[in-house]
């Protein structure tokens, strides 16, 4: 008797569609995007000097508090900064 069943393939399987395997890139993407401003904002500095709140630093920085706050956030959830209460 003969076995019917297909072989397992070693070759890498193919996602059903591209959106699974391009969501990494996107938000990889993001994430460099969001260094590179942190960057010429200069926010590394500014948080080392002890600027605090996301007021705080808008204002130093001249750019608009919300924006700035939600950039913090992204950083904050990668792991590039730390948020503290």
């Amino acid at each position: 008797m003969l076995n019917r069943q297909p072989m397992p393939s070693s070759a890498p399987q193919r996602p059903q569609s591209g959106a699974p395997s391009l969501m990494p890139m996107i938000v990889g993407a993001w994430v460099s995007q969001a260094i590179c401003i942190a960057a010429e904002l200069g926010l590394a500095d500014l948080l080392a000097e002890g600027a605090g709140s996301s007021d705080e630093l808008a204002g130093r920085t001249g750019t608009r508090a919300a924006s700035l706050s939600r950039l913090l956030r992204l950083l904050a959830a990668c792991g590039v900064v730390r948020e503290i209460a």
